[in-house]
């Protein structure tokens, strides 16, 4: 409305206190004290509303009886062109400007650069881990892959070292063994303390003294490991094994079956005498 239009209405409700705004709620002129009249108010609304530093095309006028703070006021959108406003709308302020909700922009924009850091070290530790966890697969690839080999090469049966010391042995005394130390005539004289004593094929050659040593240290041994064992079931098999060999070869080799233990203490034995 114009503010010819307004006049006619003060005319009419006789506000007691008139104040000039803003459509945005800033106040231009504020409320007339009682010791103002609102007629003197409403003259120096309009002359305000003719300054040319006044650039808006619509103001509010706002009439009240009492200025107490819980009356409501009642608001007239004012036009300071020649068109004609229709359908004004009043744009109300907000009514505690000391306090707004939510963050500034500069404690926004700090939160928005700590959560950006975050994430980008978040990012960085996912990193890590991925890396450390693929080290890791591979560390446990490789371990199954050397226990694998492992367990192939216990499956190999590789001889313990008392057998390589027996085969050497037996492959420089095979001469011996074959020609002449057959000991197919065995016995064992067992008394009440199951003593075994052997009988040895006399040589009916000569051969090498070192190879006919070796020889005989073996088969004392292997008697004495059969004297010396506890077990009485055990001791009787290896008996009926020392008496039905018929060459130390086959015999070391039934009796490493029966008890690998004693061949072990032969061999171990032997290598004290050599």
């Amino acid at each position: 409305m114009k503010i010819n239009e307004f006049i006619e209405i003060q005319k009419k409700q006789n506000y007691r206190h008139l104040g000039l705004w803003t459509r945005t709620g800033e106040s231009i002129i504020k409320y007339n004290t009682v010791k103002m009249n609102p007629e003197t108010r409403l003259t120096q609304i309009c002359t305000r509303l003719e300054s040319p530093t006044l650039q808006d095309s619509t103001y509010i006028i706002k009439g009240k009886s009492y200025l107490s703070n819980d009356t409501k006021s009642d608001d007239y959108i004012i036009s300071t062109n020649n068109k004609t406003q229709t359908n004004d709308v009043i744009i109300t302020p907000p009514q505690n400007l000391n306090h707004v909700d939510g963050y500034s922009f500069n404690k926004a924009l700090e939160i928005e650069i700590d959560l950006k850091q975050t994430q980008m070290e978040r990012d960085n530790y996912k990193t890590q881990f991925d890396d450390i966890t693929t080290e890791l697969e591979e560390c446990n690839k490789r371990l199954a892959e050397y226990e694998e080999e492992e367990e192939e090469k216990l499956s190999e049966n590789t001889p313990p070292n008392w057998q390589t010391f027996i085969s050497e042995a037996l492959a420089t005394v095979t001469p011996i063994i074959d020609k002449h130390m057959e000991l197919k005539e065995r016995s064992i004289l067992l008394q009440e303390s199951k003593n075994v004593a052997p009988k040895v094929a006399p040589n009916k050659t000569p051969e090498n003294a070192f190879n006919k040593e070796l020889v005989q240290n073996i088969n004392d041994e292997i008697i004495k490991q059969i004297d010396t064992e506890q077990d009485p079931d055990l001791k009787a098999k290896l008996i009926d094994c020392y008496e039905q060999s018929d060459n130390l070869e086959n015999l070391i080799s039934t009796l490493d079956s029966l008890n690998p233990e004693l061949m072990t203490n032969v061999s171990n034995a032997v290598n004290n005498r050599v």
